[in-house]
């Protein structure tokens, strides 16, 4: 007999399971969608049921606000990350120089997978079209559930980072945006970016 979303979400163990991941994720959203709305009194599934998640498991599970679960709900027949196997960890930040380095060194542990712009950039001597190209054929794998890793840390400048790429936790780099444009300085195209970055996310 199948199980129905109606019966799980009406049953104790979801009940249980639910508080336990509220209170693991502090009652704040994980999802941090533009307009999200901070405080998290639902939970989403990372990997949907149909996609072959699980529906108990707290690590396919983080807490929602309802503007961000509704907006993944609505997006569920778009292509999504295939396997929970792989904690997906999207660590954003403004297009500053070199804006991750530190930050993976400090929490980047042996057997973690990165797909960081920067980093593959010097593997393909600098090359822009080869840099992507490895980054798209990582990003594909990892869609698939293909990377045997127990971290993936995904790397993005986008200001709708969140958006493009699902993910079991978010990370947003504290930089400071006068700190951030005085790097950009004497680069104006860099700058813009800056600028662009922090309008669009709404932060100052």
């Amino acid at each position: 007999m199948t199980t129905t979303p109606k019966q799980v979400y009406a049953s104790a163990a979801w009940r249980r399971v639910r508080k336990v991941v509220l209170e693991r994720d502090g009652y704040l959203c994980m999802i941090r969608l533009p307009g999200c709305e901070g405080q998290a009194a639902q939970v989403d599934h990372i990997v949907s049921v149909d996609d072959g998640g699980s529906w108990f498991d707290e690590s396919n599970l983080r807490a929602a606000c309802g503007h961000c679960n509704n907006a993944r709900v609505n997006r569920r027949t778009r292509e999504g990350w295939r396997s929970a196997r792989t904690r997906v960890v999207l660590v954003v930040a403004p297009p500053t120089p070199s804006p991750f380095a530190a930050y993976l060194e400090e929490h980047v542990s042996s057997g973690d997978v990165v797909i960081d712009y920067g980093e593959l950039s010097v593997s393909q001597h600098g090359d822009h079209a080869s840099t992507m190209a490895v980054r798209n054929t990582l990003l594909a794998a990892l869609r698939a559930g293909m990377v045997d890793a127990p971290r993936c840390w995904v790397t993005s400048t986008a200001p709708d980072a969140e958006q493009i790429f699902p993910s079991h936790e978010v990370v947003v780099l504290d930089i400071d945006r006068e700190d951030a444009l005085r790097q950009a300085a004497g680069e104006p195209e860099l700058d813009a970016l800056v600028r662009q970055w922090y309008s669009q996310r709404k932060v100052e």
